[in-house]
């Protein structure tokens, strides 16, 4: 269980106690613990010092395993149940994790609940829990108590199924076969598959699939169910555990049906597309365009090589020229008097775009109230999800949603904000094209009437250089 992420870290590892020490499901004594004190909050606070004493109050808080047995076994009872639960943390844990253990007794299946914590009392060293580590130490000890106690073990090392359908065919995949698909690995139970699907177009009727499966080195048992053993295999395996197009009913329709064919995908070299190149076509300048672009190019031009700084301002003043070419080209603008006719259409349309703007922000303030409702609401969702599948220690995470949806309607007031922020960002953006636009409008009449009233100065090409310091020896 990770840390939480507001308030008390260890939150969830105290919930989980609380949880599995719940005397409404244990009776109210089928507990055990190895710490000193044998309630909740005692035991909370044990395994907190235990973390603060090494400074690992961070990260995961602590771990929490299930031991359930067989719905309605009669040969286990919660005595028993208690007793593997004890013996297991003994062999599995020992003395280097504080842990509380509890056996539940309000299902059909007695089930043992076990939290212990993530730091070791002994040197401080954090329980690391990998991928695979269940079938590689978990369950080895959990077999080994139930053959101690004349119970059933979970084979994990073959096809063992872990659910049944109730008309008897099993859903789940062996434990082996998920490791061998996993990978890219041949199982018994695909080679057997594979075979049935190759022989099943060639064959009239079962018994002659039957022969056909022989006569390739398979051995057959036929009775109430078909069985099947692949050259070299260890033990027979029932044709319908291999799925539902596998049982023997469904094997005989599909006898003499061919298989559809498969798509051959051809190799074909690649073609070249020959395509006629249309020339390249200006766009349309005006004289007046013309004017202003060639004056920002002969000043570029004049500024020379030899000194840098006017060489720089001069490049400068004809990149933005360009911008501002492309600006008028973009809006049709050919003279003067369009440029002024355009400038206003644009303050307008800024105008107007401010004034929906404002209006939108004035609709966000008035429902700030219940988009905070919502944001408190997203943030105990996933804990909310959880509790629904059966995670009791998320019960005050899940009253706090069914309260908050009591005052709003989640969905509606969640489709109104992202319709509001999705507005605002698009508005935001069509405001800021709208003042460049402006910006460059500003530029080019500048530039116009600086051109027509004759004010430009040439460029200096003649600047000075520094007084060298004469040194007197």
């Amino acid at each position: 269980m990770k840390s939480a992420k507001k308030g008390n870290k260890s939150q969830y590892l105290r919930n989980s106690i609380a949880y599995i020490m719940n005397p409404v499901k244990t009776e109210g004594y089928l507990t055990g613990t190895n710490c000193s004190a044998k309630d909740v909050d005692g035991i909370f606070r044990e395994m907190l010092k235990t973390k603060t004493d090494f400074g690992k109050t961070d990260g995961r808080q602590g771990y929490h395993f299930v031991l359930s047995f067989k719905s309605r076994d009669p040969n286990v009872d919660k005595e028993l149940a208690l007793t593997i639960a004890s013996e297991f943390c003994i062999r599995y844990l020992g003395d280097r994790y504080q842990y509380a253990y509890a056996v539940h007794t309000d299902h059909d299946h007695i089930h043992a609940h076990i939290v212990f914590n993530s730091v070791s009392v002994l040197d401080g060293l954090k329980y690391h829990y990998a991928n695979g580590d269940w079938e590689k130490y978990v369950q080895p000890v959990t077999n080994d108590l139930c053959r101690k106690y004349g119970l059933e073990t979970i084979d994990i090392s073959e096809n063992e199924r872990s659910r049944r359908m109730k008309s008897g065919t099993e859903s789940g995949m062996p434990y082996v076969e998920w490791k061998a698909e996993k990978g890219k690995a041949v199982s018994w139970r695909k080679i057997i598959r594979d075979e049935l699907d190759g022989l099943l177009p060639d064959v009239r009727d079962l018994s002659s699939l039957v022969t056909a499966l022989r006569g390739d080195g398979f051995e057959v048992k036929v009775g109430k169910y078909l069985s099947v053993k692949a050259p070299g295999g260890i033990q027979f395996i029932r044709t319908r555990s291999l799925g539902e197009a596998y049982d023997t009913q469904a094997l005989i329709a599909r006898c003499g049906i061919p298989r559809k064919a498969e798509k051959k995908t051809e190799t074909r070299m690649p073609r070249i597309r020959h395509a006629k190149l249309s020339k390249y076509s200006r766009p349309y300048l005006s004289p007046w365009m013309k004017k202003m672009f060639c004056q920002a190019y002969k000043r570029k031009k004049m500024a020379g090589k030899q000194n840098f700084r006017l060489q720089k301002e001069a490049m400068k003043e004809f990149n933005e020229m360009k911008r501002n070419i492309s600006f008028l080209i973009r809006n049709r603008i050919t003279d003067y008097s369009g440029l002024v006719k355009a400038m206003d259409q644009k303050g307008d349309e800024l105008k107007a775009l401010l004034v929906k703007r404002e209006g939108i922000r004035k609709s966000m303030r008035h429902m700030e109230g219940k988009f905070s409702l919502l944001s408190d609401f997203e943030r105990l969702e996933e804990r909310d999800r959880l509790f629904r599948e059966g995670h009791e220690e998320f019960r005050f995470e899940h009253e706090k949603c069914q309260e908050l949806s009591s005052v709003i309607d989640v969905p509606a007031v969640r489709k109104t904000r992202e319709k509001l922020k999705k507005n605002l960002t698009e508005l935001n953006a069509a405001i800021r094209g709208c003042r460049s636009d402006i910006r460059s409008a500003e530029a080019v009449k500048a530039a116009s009437e600086k051109l027509e009233t004759k004010e430009e100065e040439p460029c200096r090409t003649d600047v000075p250089e520094p007084e060298k310091e004469i040194r007197k020896e």
